[in-house]
């Protein structure tokens, strides 16, 4: 999956690693009260070479930061951080793409089941001293995906003893939400992507 965050005003940032940006998702509610979540951060080094984002797997319990799972089941794949200049502002686009299993076998991580609905979750902050601080009301939200069925892929032996893949895809490729009072949002399913404007 890739979150995306564009225009973080990122103007008074330092370069010490200890300032910068979070952008997390969350499966299996709609509130901060039991889901399990995947947190994406930014720490600034500078512009001229942007610092990489980590994504955490995390768990949250309430509405306060979310604890660090002892079995981590997530891998940063590619992050970036485009900067701008707009007036006086510097601007920051962070983009953070990170892979997960469906199915961990960690009791603190949702199973997310091909063809199933899961309730989800999304917020966005600061990073201050080298932690996420609280998000902005406006700075977060629900919504329910549809986990979709992944592809067949199978193998055949031919008569010559080479080796044929086949990829059928799955029946439903689309990723469908339905999100809930949500503007500033905008999930791109085929891509698997959140876009935060």
């Amino acid at each position: 999956m890739k979150l995306i965050s564009t225009d973080v005003d990122s103007t008074s940032w330092t370069t010490d690693g200890k300032q910068g940006y979070w952008h997390a998702v969350g499966f299996g509610s709609k509130t901060m009260s039991s889901p399990d979540i995947i947190m994406c951060q930014y720490l600034h080094t500078g512009t001229a070479k942007p610092a990489s984002f980590q994504c955490i797997d995390t768990k949250s319990t309430s509405e306060v930061r979310p604890v660090s799972d002892a079995q981590q089941d997530v891998t940063t794949v590619n992050s970036t951080a485009t900067f701008r200049t707009s007036g006086s502002s510097t601007l920051v686009t962070l983009e953070a793409t990170f892979d997960r299993l469906l199915a961990t076998n960690d009791t603190k991580d949702q199973t997310l089941t091909p063809g199933s609905t899961i309730n989800s979750v999304w917020a966005r902050g600061k990073m201050t001293s080298g932690l996420s601080q609280e998000h902005a009301g406006s700075q977060r939200g629900a919504w329910t995906i549809a986990v979709q069925t992944p592809p067949t892929i199978e193998t055949i032996v031919n008569s010559n003893g080479t080796t044929t893949t086949v990829v059928e895809p799955a029946k439903d490729n689309s990723f469908s939400v339905t999100l809930s009072s949500l503007v500033n949002v905008i999930l791109f399913g085929i891509l698997n992507t959140l876009y935060w404007l």
